[in-house]
């Protein structure tokens, strides 16, 4: 340790304990599946937008940025959910982790 770099080695180092805050992990699994059906919900405005908007330019440019849109939210989507995925795999592998763990002390 270097005197000035604000650290002590006082025995409570990362080695002592892992604290790994499950219930965290799992709320956030469950917010981004609810980002994910949001994302997967909000279609469908623009072509009443378009239809709305009285400009045959500007109908076309707001459909054809909507099917932009359309098949990069399929991709964020995608992800949304792997990540919700993983997130709910960690909370559960670590909880059964603690578990196992307190049967066998």
């Amino acid at each position: 340790m270097h005197p000035t770099d604000g650290c002590t080695d006082d025995g409570g180092g990362m080695g002592d304990r892992l604290v790994v805050p499950t219930g965290r992990i799992a709320r956030l699994a469950a917010d981004l599946q609810v980002v994910a059906r949001e994302l997967e919900g909000s279609d469908g405005t623009a072509g009443a937008l378009a239809a709305a908007c009285g400009h045959d330019r500007l109908a076309r440019e707001i459909e054809e940025s909507a099917r932009c849109w359309q098949r990069r939210r399929e991709d964020v989507v995608a992800g949304v959910v792997n990540l919700a995925d993983a997130c709910d795999g960690i909370a559960i592998a670590f909880t059964d982790a603690d578990v196992h763990l307190a049967q066998a002390v």
